[in-house]
Parts: C-alpha cells; structure tokens; sequence
C-alpha cells in the first residue's frame, strides 16, 4: 500500500522532534489519540520513524523478565 504524506504527518513530526529534543532517553512517542507512532531511529539516532497505528490486539503482560529493580525488592 502507497502512504501519501500529508500535514498531519508532517505535524506529528515536529511534535515528535520536539520531545525527543527534551530528552535523549526517549525512545518512542505517540499522538494523543494513538494513531501515530515515532521511533527515534538511525545510526546516530537523528532520524524519526512515524508509522500508522491500527486497533490494538491486546496487552500481553508479564511475559518478560522485569528490568525495573523497585517490582523486584523483596
């Protein structure tokens, strides 16, 4: 399938630029109604991916090994 770019997505760019700008740690961004996703991407992180989302299949919990110390205190 062709994708037209438009001004929505030109948009979602710069809001994106613009929060991956503020922190160097931010990986990922989405719009408010979650139709977009920007992945920061490239060999020195500069650039932005923006892919289209569609309905969600479900949330898959704890399928994964914890990596944040402060769930796994005794």
């Amino acid at each position: 399938m062709i994708q037209h770019i438009n001004s929505f997505h030109l948009s979602f760019v710069n809001e994106a630029k613009e929060v991956f700008e503020s922190d160097i740690k931010i990986k990922t961004y989405r719009n408010d109604d979650d139709s977009l996703i920007a992945l920061r991407y490239g060999a020195e992180e500069d650039c932005i991916l923006v892919y289209e989302l569609g309905e969600c299949i479900a949330n898959f919990t704890q399928q994964i090994e914890s990596k944040v110390g402060f769930l796994n205190e005794s």
